[in-house]
């Protein structure tokens, strides 16, 4: 079984490829009468799959009573489909003729043979399969397009689309405040994300600290401007939150919290999106110019590089200070509490600490645009926000509840982009890279292409001082490779 299974109900209306002429609604094994009841309206065909060995038990895959209630809820004569999987090959001609009690014209049963076939003839198999059902559903619907299309009316009425009206509406108003901001005005600001804002420059004036310890930059006055930043994120008269943050704060409150971040994420990445389209693009440009003229030895077009350096690092700080996500709302609430209510302590608490939760932790590591959030959400079904570039900036999580392994929880971590031109600070990805090993139980290491020579040192000295100083949280973490876009892998 689905370790993740859901009794959920997924309805399917377009289709990326040839076109069908038909919308899918696919439910889980475990469904109830009154959903049943409610989405078989919906369908006009049905497709039930049931395995061989149940049906040699007189597992019968339609009940005459589930029959009369399709039949009673169907606009048109239903058509029903019973495909039997794992099929004996010599036997899937007998199996195809019984019809579990009903006619021929109220079920059609198909055959699917044993994978224990050979693999060339599975696909051959296969592939007529999915011939008889898909033409038997297009050969079904022509001529009933007006008896079985449905209404808007009724998709809505099926699905309670006016139960989100309200939700709709809330994320309207928070855009509205969004979109008021004008674009002369960055979004990383006192005035609007004061506390995120503060803390970015206080993180940024540790990093230098850091670097004076080194040797690379002076450290004088940079405790006194630190103990300024601080002394201003604790000012409660001061430090106020934005009417933004405030709608924010109050849209996550609602009962219908996962559903409006979740529509938010998407309408406002595509706002974004468009107000730094502009710059977006001019930033690509300047970039692949640089990278054709940065190795030349013409003194000319060395200095041109050098200018179009500059140009990119401005172009970069105007879309960061431009750019607004879900992530960056959620870090300035949490800064905002962290420091004057304590929120996020309260908040880690209760979801790790309180409930006495046993949490799998599983990270992903690997290098810029390499695809880590893609592939974390088609493993897991998360929704980290994905992006040509610099896509995640430090470190993402999302904690789902499951009940797998003698764990109560699983913890996906979504990381910055190793090796990142942007960055270019070696120290910050072994940084990462060492953090990931100590707390994970396992560790992805996505890698678009071969596994480079500079990503293979970051993993090696990670292990290395994790071995060395005996900080990891977990016994030892397992490493799985995953290597995108590439037609022959070889790990060793």
């Amino acid at each position: 079984g689905d370790v993740y299974k859901r009794q959920d109900i997924q309805y399917d209306l377009e289709f990326r490829g040839e076109k069908r002429g038909f919308s899918v609604l696919r439910t889980d094994e475990f469904i109830s009468e009154e959903d049943f009841t409610k989405f078989s309206r919906l369908c006009s065909v049905f497709l039930i799959i049931v395995p061989e060995n149940l049906v040699r038990q007189n597992f019968k895959p339609i009940e005459s009573s589930v029959y009369d209630l399709i039949m009673q809820n169907s606009k048109e004569t239903p058509r029903i489909f019973v495909l039997v999987t794992h099929v004996p090959l010599n036997e899937a001609e007998e199996m195809e003729v019984d019809t579990f009690g009903f006619t021929k014209n109220e079920i059609e049963v198909i055959s699917l043979p044993s994978e224990e076939v050979d693999d060339s003839l599975y696909r051959i198999l296969f592939s007529d399969v999915h011939k008889k059902i898909f033409t038997g559903v297009q050969s079904y619907c022509q001529g009933r397009q007006d008896k079985i299309s449905l209404t808007s009316s009724e998709f809505s009425k099926v699905f309670e689309l006016n139960k989100f009206e309200k939700e709709e509406k809330i994320v309207d108003e928070l855009l509205d405040l969004i979109q008021q901001v004008d674009d002369k005005n960055p979004y990383i600001s006192p005035k609007f994300l004061p506390m995120y804002t503060a803390y970015r420059e206080y993180s940024k004036l540790q990093k230098l600290i850091l670097d004076s310890l080194n040797g690379n930059c002076e450290k004088q006055g940079l405790d006194i401007k630190i103990q300024d930043i601080n002394n201003r994120m604790i000012d409660t008269q001061t430090m106020r939150l934005s009417q933004v943050s405030k709608k924010f704060l109050s849209m996550m409150k609602d009962s219908n919290a996962s559903l409006l971040n979740f529509a938010l994420e998407k309408r406002l990445k595509n706002f974004i999106s468009q107000r730094n389209k502009v710059d977006i693009d001019a930033y690509f440009k300047k970039y692949c110019e640089y990278n054709i003229y940065k190795n030349s030895r013409n003194p000319s077009l060395a200095t041109m590089a050098e200018g179009l350096k500059r140009e990119i690092s401005e172009l970069e700080n105007k879309i960061s200070d431009n750019t607004l996500s879900v992530e960056i709302l959620w870090r300035e609430i949490i800064r905002f509490y962290s420091f004057q209510e304590t929120l996020a302590t309260r908040f880690l608490t209760s979801a790790l600490v309180g409930g006495h939760k046993k949490v799998f932790v599983v990270s992903v590591l690997g290098p810029q645009s390499s695809g880590k959030s893609t592939l974390l959400n088609y493993l897991f079904g998360c929704h980290f926000a994905t992006a040509s570039g610099r896509g995640t900036k430090g470190i993402y999580g999302t904690l789902f509840d499951i009940q797998i392994g003698g764990f109560d929880s699983i913890l996906i971590l979504d990381t910055e982009g190793l090796l990142s031109s942007e960055m270019n600070d070696p120290e910050y990805d072994r940084k990462i890279a060492l953090f990931c090993m100590a707390i994970s139980h396992l560790v992805i290491i996505n890698v678009k292409g071969d596994l480079t020579r500079n990503m293979h040192e970051v993993i090696g000295v990670a292990l290395t001082v994790l071995n060395q100083l005996k900080l990891n949280k977990i016994p030892s973490p397992s490493l799985f490779f995953v290597l995108n876009q590439n037609s022959d892998p070889n790990i060793s």
